[in-house]
């Protein structure tokens, strides 16, 4: 119980582990991301792609390739996932 309590005090990780039900990215799933068994929504994807500069460069970049891989998994928002994977170059 300590230890839950110890996660809490850490910046940005208040509501870490609290989004049952959702699809959800980066450490110990901060962001969601939109529901399991329903559509990942654009908004989310929007805000947590925002807010991962918090993370720091290195987190920031794992970040983006996370919430790639799962756009590529769940079929969502292919041009999206490719650039967030394979950086931002764009198909022409």
């Amino acid at each position: 119980m300590e230890n839950a309590k110890m996660e809490d005090t850490k910046p940005g990780m208040s509501n870490a582990g609290e989004y049952e039900g959702l699809v959800t990215a980066g450490p110990k799933g901060t962001y969601p991301l939109g529901y399991k068994k329903g559509s990942i929504s654009p908004k989310r994807v929007r805000a947590a792609l925002s807010l991962g500069h918090h993370l720091g460069e290195k987190g920031e970049n794992k970040l983006r390739k996370n919430i790639g891989s799962i756009l590529k998994s769940k079929g969502k928002m292919q041009g999206l996932a490719n650039r967030l994977i394979h950086g931002d170059k764009r198909s022409k």
